[in-house]
């Protein structure tokens, strides 16, 4: 794509440089996301000075979302941190002397069609809706609608709660409190496919179809 156009217009040396910068900030973001043990949100918080510095948050309450970070079958998650709010209509930022709670309520993120064997997906055409500053798209997800997001050996179940439609707010995917178990996923996922598409999982390129999100817990 366009990066790798970009990486041989550059001399040899520079593609040595940058190649060596990217393996060198994967490596220290390897321990990085959801844990092996489903049950940890690891978070890395590099400082000036200090990179091994991180933050391991319990998956549960309001942190019950970072199930949709575990990793997939074709995608790993690698997670970090800066000091900047990320703030909504109805969470704002609660300054310096707030305590610490080891938890995080939310994540922006955005979500697209998917099919069980990564086909192309056939979308009805609706009133283009911006997701960033530089993207639209034709597709939206369904108003209390529930979708599934695969996972190694999970099926996560989302149900979507959109805004007023005079709020600024984007979609909310609110993550059940309970998992679908690995024996049960397949015939769930095989029963919705026959009446809709159901299956959604984070944006994968800038061509994909895709709508702006805030994954909380329900």
């Amino acid at each position: 794509g366009a990066l790798v156009a970009w990486l041989r217009h550059l001399s040899r040396s520079l593609q040595r440089y940058v190649l060596n910068l990217v393996r060198t900030i994967l490596e220290r973001l390897q321990h990085t996301g959801f844990d092996r043990r489903n049950t940890t949100l690891v978070i890395a918080w590099p400082q000036e000075g200090d990179t091994e510095r991180g933050l391991k948050i319990p998956c549960k309450e309001h942190t019950y979302w970072a199930q949709i970070l575990a990793d997939a079958e074709d995608c790993a998650t690698f997670a970090y941190v800066t000091l900047k709010c990320l703030e909504t209509n109805h969470v704002k930022c609660q300054g310096d002397l707030r305590a610490w709670q080891n938890a995080s309520k939310m994540l922006v993120t955005e979500m697209s069609p998917s099919r069980p064997k990564g086909e192309p997906v056939i979308t009805t055409p609706l009133a283009p809706v911006t997701t960033t500053a530089t993207a639209t798209t034709q597709w939206e997800l369904e108003h209390k609608k529930i979708y599934f997001i695969k996972k190694l050996d999970t099926l996560l179940q989302v149900k979507v709660e959109r805004p007023n439609p005079s709020s600024n707010d984007v979609a909310h995917l609110v993550v059940a409190a309970s998992i679908i178990p690995p024996g049960w996923w397949k015939r769930v996922l095989l029963k919705e496919e026959e009446k809709r598409n159901s299956r959604i999982r984070e944006r994968q390129a800038m061509g994909d179809h895709a709508e702006r999100v805030i994954v909380r817990a329900g």
